[in-house]
This record gives C-alpha cells, sequence and structure tokens, in this order.
C-alpha cells in the first residue's frame, strides 16, 4: 500500500474533481480510487493545509503529538466534513477519526479528554483503537466515511473523504 500511497495522482485528480465519492464509473470503482481517497501526510498537507485550513493542520499536529504522549501511534486519520471540500473558503472545523495502535485504558481515557478539549479549537476528532475488536475499528471507519459522504441535511452520498496514512 506505501507504494500506492506515494503515488498521489489518484488523490489529485480527486482533489480537482470536487473530491466526489467516485472518479470513475461504478463499474470502474475499486476501494484504491474511490472514496475515502488515500493519502500521505505530505500529500495531505500539499492539497488542505493552506490559506484557512493551514491553523487546522496545526492543530492536527498537536493532536497527533498528543496520542504519542498519551501512550499510542497513530497510525491513520479519516478527515471529512468542510475541511476536505475546497468550495468551502473557510472550512468551520476539521472533522476526522484517528485510527490508534497501542496504549491502555488510561490512554482511551486521555484521548476522550482530549477530544473534548479539541473541540473548542475546532477540531472534532474521535480517536478508535486498533488493538480492540477489529470489527468495531473497521465499522467505525464505514460509518464515519459514509458520514462525512453527506451533507448535513441529505442522506446522498455527495463528497469524499481522505484516509491518511501516518
Amino acid at each position: 500500500m506505501r507504494s500506492y500511497l506515494q503515488n498521489g495522482e489518484l488523490l489529485a485528480r480527486a482533489v480537482a474533481a470536487g473530491l466526489p465519492p467516485f472518479i470513475e464509473p461504478i463499474s470502474q470503482s475499486n476501494a484504491l480510487n474511490a472514496t475515502p481517497y488515500l493519502a500521505t501526510w505530505a500529500d495531505f498537507v500539499h492539497f488542505f493545509g493552506v490559506g484557512a485550513r493551514e491553523p487546522f493542520i496545526l492543530e492536527l499536529e498537536t493532536s497527533l503529538k498528543y496520542v504519542a504522549e498519551a501512550g499510542a501511534q497513530a497510525v491513520a486519520i479519516l478527515i471529512g466534513g468542510s475541511f476536505v471540500r475546497l468550495h468551502v473558503k473557510v472550512p468551520q472545523d476539521l472533522d476526522g477519526v484517528c485510527f490508534y495502535r497501542g496504549g491502555n485504558g488510561e490512554t482511551a481515557a486521555a484521548l476522550i479528554n482530549f477530544a473534548a478539549r479539541g473541540k473548542m479549537r475546532r477540531i472534532d476528532l474521535r480517536y478508535i483503537p486498533l488493538d480492540a475488536n477489529p470489527v468495531i475499528a473497521l465499522k467505525a471507519c464505514a460509518f464515519f466515511a459514509t458520514l462525512y459522504a453527506r451533507d448535513r441535511y441529505s442522506s446522498a452520498l455527495q463528497h469524499g473523504c481522505v484516509l491518511v496514512a501516518l
């Protein structure tokens, strides 16, 4: 997967198209060329870390450092909502899910508290452990990818999201 991520061409195509759920016809779509679009951290920052979005990236980096300080390793972040909709010039917040490995019960409690404080900085980040039941982590990823694909008042899937490998 790492070599696939190093080729940011699909992410670039998706961003250029407005980050739709699919950039190919459904019959030609698969898990690699549709939402959530895979990205390296560098590609994510390149496409989404400029202008009014830059402060959110700095806050997200602080959140990732906190995961490490809490004794865990951030593995991936699913980002969606207005933050990845580039037609929205100034996003209201950054919606995301951080999947992490390691830690213990104290780690989970610390991340829950940190998530609550993050909302005050307009970072709406949830933390999901990968070491627990993998079905729950998969369910969480599928749920949030679906949630981020829709507008607030519609159930239609209209937008893509980005899964950033760390």
